[in-house]
């Protein structure tokens, strides 16, 4: 059951999907590529499928499909608070990625004693967020 749980949270996802998100996310609204100025944290989710981003002081309301995640980077792990373990790997709490390990993005829970467990693949800030809090019951928020 909690194999199940945390793969939720690790979806590779093709299309996002409004029970992916979480207030308190990063999320990317920019309507042309490579525009930092529309990267937000999600403000509201409601019922009838409106998420509001808030950029700045201003929160704006988006459809679905007008979001994209923020691919995860070595920029934005940092951003987050994790710490460079070596040159492919980065580590908050008890969890490690690596990036671009055999082409993915590979999340595992460390252990003590038992060796570390691998959990899932993950391309976005938003999982990784969600992974945390599922986890920790923690937010990650911007160093």
């Amino acid at each position: 059951m909690k194999k199940m749980a945390l793969s939720y949270y690790c979806r590779n996802l093709l299309n996002m999907d409004i029970k992916d998100l979480r207030i308190g996310n990063f999320i990317d609204a920019s309507i042309e590529e490579n525009d930092t100025s529309a990267i937000g944290i999600v403000d509201f989710i409601s019922s009838d499928g409106l998420i509001g981003v808030k950029c700045g002081h201003m929160v704006t309301n988006y459809m679905i499909n007008n979001l994209k995640g923020i691919e995860l980077n070595e920029e934005w792990l940092l951003k987050i608070g994790f710490i460079v373990n070596s040159e492919t790997s980065y580590q908050k709490d008890d969890l490690l990625i690596y990036l671009g390990q055999f082409g993915k993005n590979i999340v595992y829970l460390k252990q003590k004693y038992k060796g570390d467990i691998e959990i899932c693949d993950t391309d976005y800030v938003h999982q990784v967020q969600n992974l945390h809090f599922a986890l920790k019951g923690k937010e990650l928020t911007l160093k």
